[in-house]
């Protein structure tokens, strides 16, 4: 399969595509087909060398993809295959296919897009954890985001907005 391969930091052109062999799922897995990934911030700085935890160089970068479940490992249930999913994982989304937990893959919700879905994970599990888990937000609080126009800053706006804030 084809995947985008990071192999040393820098710019955007240090990123190739490559052939790597297709992943199989282990026991608790699912193999993923990629339809489309988000590109989040946290990426950039991952390329750039600048971000906390990432593998061990090379690696397919990705944290953020929408596709069908193609195949199962041991003990996921085979009426999952076929499924649209969204999946949120540390790393290899930019691939043709990728084998992820079963816990990392989300039904679609009804009525997304496959870009709608791949652009879901990090910003909105982001926003929801700075909120309602660090800052334990409360319907009657009011809350200024100053970073709204980017996609973490527009998840926590429409979060906050949807639980009663002002």
């Amino acid at each position: 399969m084809r995947a985008v391969v990071l192999r040393r930091t820098g710019a955007p052109h240090v990123l190739r595509v490559e052939e790597v062999p297709d992943p199989v799922p282990g026991p608790g897995q699912l193999l993923v087909r990629v339809e489309a990934v988000g590109l989040n911030f946290a990426e950039v700085l991952s390329r750039k060398g600048l971000y906390g935890w990432v593998p061990k160089r090379p690696y397919v970068p990705g944290m953020e993809a929408a596709g069908r479940i193609e195949a199962v490992g041991p003990g996921v249930a085979p009426t999952r295959v076929g499924e649209r999913v969204v999946v949120g994982a540390q790393y290899g989304a930019y691939a043709e296919l990728m084998a992820v937990s079963a816990s990392q893959a989300l039904s679609t919700p009804a009525g997304w897009s496959v870009e709608e879905a791949a652009a879901f994970p990090v910003n909105w599990a982001t926003a929801w954890v700075g909120l309602m888990e660090m800052g334990r937000l409360r319907p009657t609080d009011r809350v200024a985001v100053s970073p709204a126009g980017g996609g973490v800053g527009t998840a926590a706006v429409q979060i906050a907005s949807r639980f009663g804030c002002s």
